[in-house]
């Protein structure tokens, strides 16, 4: 008998109630990582996906040239924040409305045939004849199971819409079930039938998915859980059951090209197969608001947006807005072949005011690595992968030194034969800065000179105040993050617990950012000297239910001009 009831009756005793967590902060904001929207041959068409340095190729294709298609930029973009310290990005892609999916189709035909290796080569028996069996399994794409009554044919789309096709792999057998046979091995039970499916890339043969599972939708383990392939696989195919007859079951194992031979010899059927149309790539303004909605309204955590090179104004217009609307920080870039004028014409008609979002031009030439040769390309989103480098050297209180930009000596561009196309003047540098545009171009240090990134200000229309500055919005940006998250915590608890919760955690946020060098005594008289302020009351208007949170903070500033003046006595 237990010592205690966890709800007590009128009955002397103890009761233990459940164990009360209070641990409270905030597990992370995702600032390693970063977010595109772009336009790839490989991809989910249905919702965002990640991708890494060990899957890009894998999840989005083969990288294509510039020279083919200015949209290839993206891909390099991708490369080279995974390369230089994203862990991951993720990808919102741009498909057509009209787009086409079909079904693969998996039938086992009356037809009689041969049977034959991967490889395509005959089976041979022991007499060295070849082995034909009483039905043909074919691999199809149709964009319904119409016209498959009375035959085994079950069907799926892959998820991902792979622009150049692929390679399918099949193959039925028989789980190892008590019941998969009657007694007399005469009558096989269809919920044992399995099938294993593999898609491969069309060129490499890599496998890029596998499902297993059963081929009846009532199929179930011995814990009686379903092992339906259709659920097993569902975040990678969609399957149905198509048009299965019992008798057919039987038949995919004991009669078709890719059963089990009766000296338990897997055969497995390949085909090549391009169910996915992938149209065009000249995207309408709603085929653009679908991939940003898409990223605006994932539960996706991501750190940083990359324009991803883009020239085209209506896909800048909506990152603009997708910044603005997530809180979180936008690298775009001026096309690397203007001058100096043309870059200044090209940021000016885009009319930002907005110190969320930073700018980049890059007039070099450099070496492109995933397809040779020498291309001039956008550099933000090695600046992107670089911040999040910068973002994984945490100190003891979880603070990243985002009060440094990535900008300067230590962060020369990562890219090899550079030759740079333009040097602009003084006066073509400081009209560079009044458009907010960072160059990036080669400039000496006392130990020589680097390709890096020249300044650090952002698109806010402003000549004095630190929204000039892009630490300035990474470290905003990250303290309103934080403090979103705090208060979302705390809904829905009463008015006086969430002050002094919120009180308690944006105290200690601000006590660590100013501990971790982003935060120094103000200069406004109304802040008398201090690093921050805060205030939590509820509202005036709506004093039951609304909370108001003010807080005021000074952010460091970053040296950009150095006056130096020699004085001889």
């Amino acid at each position: 008998m237990a010592m205690f009831d966890l709800q007590i009756g009128e009955q002397s005793g103890i009761q233990l109630n459940p164990t009360v967590d209070r641990t409270d902060g905030v597990a992370g904001l995702g600032d390693q990582t970063a977010a595109i929207v772009g336009s790839f041959s490989r991809g989910r068409i249905d919702k965002p996906f990640w991708v890494d340095s060990q899957t890009l190729r894998a999840k989005l294709g083969a990288p294509v040239s510039l020279n083919k298609s200015l949209l290839n930029e993206a891909y390099l973009h991708i490369y080279e924040a995974l390369r230089n310290g994203s862990q991951q990005v993720l990808v919102s892609r741009l498909v057509r409305e009209t787009v086409t999916n079909d079904y693969i189709v998996i039938q086992v035909d009356a037809a009689a045939s041969q049977v034959k290796d991967e490889n395509g080569e005959n089976i041979l028996d022991s007499l060295g004849s070849t082995i034909t069996v009483n039905n043909t399994a074919i691999i199809s794409t149709n964009a319904s199971l119409s016209g498959f009554t009375g035959e085994l044919a079950i069907a799926f789309k892959l998820l991902d819409g792979i622009n150049e096709g692929f390679t399918v792999r099949a193959n039925f057998d028989v789980y190892d079930d008590v019941d998969a046979w009657n007694d007399a091995h005469t009558v096989f039970n269809p919920k044992s039938l399995r099938i294993t499916i593999e898609i491969l890339d069309k060129s490499s043969l890599q496998v890029l998915y596998r499902a297993v599972g059963a081929v009846h939708p009532e199929s179930v383990d011995e814990f009686n859980q379903t092992r339906y392939i259709g659920d097993l696989a569902s975040d990678v195919f969609v399957f149905t059951a198509g048009n299965l007859a019992d008798a057919t079951y039987q038949e995919a194992v004991e009669d078709s090209t890719m059963g089990v031979l009766a000296d338990g010899t897997r055969l497995f059927i390949r085909q090549a197969v391009d169910p996915f149309d992938h149209i065009n790539t000249t995207y309408t303004n709603s085929e653009l608001d679908t991939a940003i909605n898409a990223l605006r309204y994932t539960n996706e955590d991501f750190g940083y947006i990359m324009g991803g090179g883009t020239q085209s104004e209506p896909l800048l217009t909506r990152l603009i807005a997708l910044s603005y609307n997530t809180e979180t920080l936008l690298a775009i870039d001026v096309p690397s072949d203007k001058t100096e004028e043309e870059a200044i014409t090209w940021v000016t008609a885009l009319n930002i005011d907005n110190f969320l979002i930073s700018c980049y031009w890059t007039p070099l030439k450099c070496t492109e690595v995933l397809n040779g040769g020498k291309q001039s390309w956008g550099s933000s989103g090695a600046q992107i992968g670089l911040r999040c480098n910068r973002n994984a050297r945490i100190n003891s209180l979880g603070f990243a030194p985002k009060n440094n930009p990535i900008a300067g000596k230590d962060w020369p561009l990562p890219r090899s034969g550079i030759t740079q196309l333009r040097t602009p003047t003084p006066n073509q540098l400081s009209a560079l800065a009044k458009a907010k545009i960072n160059p990036v171009i080669l400039d000496k240090f006392s130990d020589g000179s680097r390709y890096t990134f020249r300044d650090s200000l952002t698109m806010a229309r402003t000549l004095i105040s630190k929204r000039k500055l892009i630490t300035t919005a990474e470290m905003s940006a990250h303290l309103n993050q934080v403090v979103v998250r705090i208060g979302k915590d705390n809904i829905q608890k009463g008015m006086t617990v969430a002050i002094a919760r919120c009180r308690a955690q944006i105290e200690r946020l601000c006590q660590n950012a100013e501990a971790s060098g982003w935060l120094v005594p103000s200069r406004d008289p109304q802040m008398l000297g201090l690093t921050y302020t805060l205030e939590l009351k509820p509202n005036e208007a709506h004093p039951n239910d609304w909370l108001d949170i003010r807080f005021a903070v000074s952010f460091d500033g970053v040296a950009r001009v150095v006056i130096i003046e020699q004085t001889i006595t």
